[in-house]
Order: structure tokens, then sequence, then C-alpha cells
């Protein structure tokens, strides 16, 4: 029984650190992916400065790892909705392109291209296939994170009633024995 608490305790903890990883992997879509890539098309449209293409760089290199992490994640719990992950993906995907097109039309100077596109506010897709995935994604992360949280909690209340038993076994034998 301490063995299979043991296991108990360790799956459940695994799966409560997993939790947290799915939100915040899913969050980093937004908050890095997204946001990195706004505001590096922004500010070099605005300057010219190369170097305020950083965090446009920076969201093309993380990106692929955020949405291989979550995705490896999602699988590992079985969500039955991985897939629609896929298409948050293919609609950052096509934002990160049209924001290529953005820096182009920049390069060239053509601002008033550059604005026109900057008012079709293409993100506002994005968000709105993020919130269709995130929403029933986090009540799930919710829901995985209160079982495992309440099966470990009680793994380690009957760890701690089998130590009791155990104590209350050999207190008696430890007199006779004395």
């Amino acid at each position: 029984m301490a063995i299979r608490n043991g296991y108990v305790i360790d799956h459940n903890h695994k799966l409560l650190r997993q939790t947290e990883l799915v939100k915040l992997r899913t969050q980093q879509i937004l908050s890095d992916i997204m946001h990195g890539a706004d505001l590096g098309v922004r500010g070099y449209g605005l300057t010219k400065d190369e170097k305020l293409l950083n965090p446009f760089d920076k969201t093309l290199a993380i990106a692929p790892g955020i949405f291989q992490d979550l995705d490896s994640l999602l699988k590992l719990q079985n969500y039955e909705n991985r897939a629609d992950l896929n298409k948050v993906k293919a609609e950052v995907d096509a934002y990160i392109k049209f924001s290529h097109e953005m820096i182009a039309d920049a390069r060239i100077d053509d601002m008033a291209t550059f604005t026109n596109k900057l008012k079709e506010d293409r993100g506002f897709n994005v968000w709105e296939k993020y919130a269709e995935f995130s929403n029933p994604l986090f009540a799930y992360q919710d829901q995985l994170n209160a079982r495992a949280l309440y099966e470990y909690q009680w793994a380690i209340r009957a760890n701690l009633i089998l130590q009791l038993a155990i104590l209350a076994l050999v207190l008696p034998l430890v007199y006779f024995f004395v």
C-alpha cells in the first residue's frame, strides 16, 4: 500500500506540474508569440531600426517549440480537442506571414500600405481561434488539476493512516518484548 501510495503521489505531482505547464505554454501563444511579433513589426514600421525587429525574430525562434511542447503535453493527457491546437497554429502562422509582408512594406517605405494592413487587425483572428481553443482547454486542465490534487492529498492521508496503524501495532509488541 505504501508503494502504491508513493506511485500515486509521484504521478499526481507530475500531473499537477503538467497542467500548470500546459496553461503556461498556452498563454505564451499570446504573451510571447503574438505580443513579440506585434511589438517587432510596429517598432520597425515606425522607426526602420533593425534592432526593433528583435522581438519578432525571437518570436520566429520560439513559436515552433511552444507549439511542439503544447502538442506533446496534450498528447500525453489524451486531450480530445488536440486538433484545435493546429487551427490556432495555422492562424498564428498566417499572422507571422502577414507580419513579414508588413515588414517588407516598411522596408520599401510604403507606409500607406503598412498602415492599411495594420488597420486590418489580423491579430483579432488569432485571438478568436485562441479563445475557442484555450477556454475549453483551461477548463479541462482545471479538472485534471483538481482530480490530481485530490488523489495526491488522499494518498498522503492514506500513508499517514498506514504509518499510524503500523505504529499502533508495533508499540504493544515493543512493550511486550521489553
